[in-house]
């Protein structure tokens, strides 16, 4: 049985399931570099306080988005406003805060036993490559706007997928 989503819908499956999965890693192990920031400025509560309901709502969305209601819409741009504005208080955590982000960089990557190029590590964390950051992750959220503005329609009725026999 093949389903015929549109393809702006399956773009948008694709990154709400990407981030549900993400965020339950990240509930799992506690080893990325947002909660070991949040946690060293004694906001690892706040971390929580994001991820939680962000995940919330990507499944939520993912749901949504294969069952259309009205609400789904909503909660899609609740989800990504949620996202953003998590994303910016990380980086602008991390822009204040880069050289001890760039320590649990290094400090991870050798417990990993993959290569260390201090270099790289002080490019990746610069000024500018945050501010690039800060720029892409504003670029996607708008992108994730316009894709969900573009299909309330399928939010709003109740939109019947066809099912195709193969």
């Amino acid at each position: 049985m093949k389903l015929n989503y549109p393809k702006t819908i399956i773009a948008l499956l694709v990154v709400f399931t990407w981030s549900f999965l993400k965020n339950i890693e990240h509930l799992i192990r506690f080893t990325n570099l947002d909660y070991s920031l949040y946690n060293h400025l004694e906001l690892g509560f706040l971390y929580f306080a994001f991820l939680v309901p962000i995940m919330i709502l990507d499944a939520f969305a993912i749901w949504f988005l294969l069952k259309p209601r009205t609400i789904g819409y909503k909660i899609g741009i609740a989800n990504v406003i949620l996202s953003f504005v998590k994303n910016i208080l990380s980086i602008s955590l991390l822009f204040a805060n880069a050289d001890f982000v760039k320590a649990i960089y290094y400090v991870g990557r050798v417990k990993k036993g993959l290569p260390v190029d201090t270099d790289m590590i002080n490019m990746v964390f610069s000024k500018p490559a945050v501010i690039v950051l800060a720029l892409v992750t504003t670029a996607i959220t708008a992108t994730l706007f316009i894709l969900l503005y573009r299909n309330k329609k399928y939010f709003t009725q109740e939109v019947t997928v066809k099912s195709t026999a193969n």
